[in-house]
């Protein structure tokens, strides 16, 4: 089985977890969460496509798991607006990240430039769809559960 190891790219938090044996670039598959989640929570994703031959990387979006800031409390609050407000924040900054976090990826040779892929449930879904907008070199994606209304 693929062994799991934490690390910190491009100030992103990173539960990476590569093919057993492998080593080189390889096609990568990065993994965003949900709200209130953090990249622990799709672990066993992360070893099914470790088995498939991907370099399967999963992410600690803005405000969750390790980038969790003290005091940021994950409620539901009564103002509709908002939580659209924190949620829209979340997801913007989540984004603009990636372009780094995938540069970081490319430099240090762990992931195959023509082969990136990204997915993610939920917010990590909206996620998606603003990386694929604002990065071209994800060549798929899978949004599940999540909308590109945000």
């Amino acid at each position: 089985m693929a062994e799991a190891t934490e690390s910190l790219l491009a100030g992103v938090p990173l539960l990476i977890v590569r093919p057993p044996g492998s080593s080189g670039a390889l096609p990568t598959v990065l993994w965003v969460h949900g709200y209130g989640a953090s990249k622990q929570t799709h672990l066993a994703e992360l070893h099914r496509l470790a088995e498939h031959g991907l370099l399967a990387i999963g992410i600690d979006a803005v405000a969750h798991g390790r980038r969790r800031p003290a005091g940021f409390v994950h409620r539901v609050s009564s103002s509709p607006r908002e939580n659209a407000a924190v949620f829209r924040q979340i997801v913007g900054e989540t984004v603009a990240g990636l372009p780094r976090l995938v540069d970081g990826l490319l430099e240090l040779g762990l992931s195959e430039p023509a082969r990136l892929a990204i997915a993610g449930v939920s917010m990590g879904g909206c996620v998606v769809y603003g990386a694929v907008a604002a990065d071209r070199r994800f060549s798929a994606a899978v949004a599940l559960l999540g909308s590109p209304e945000w």
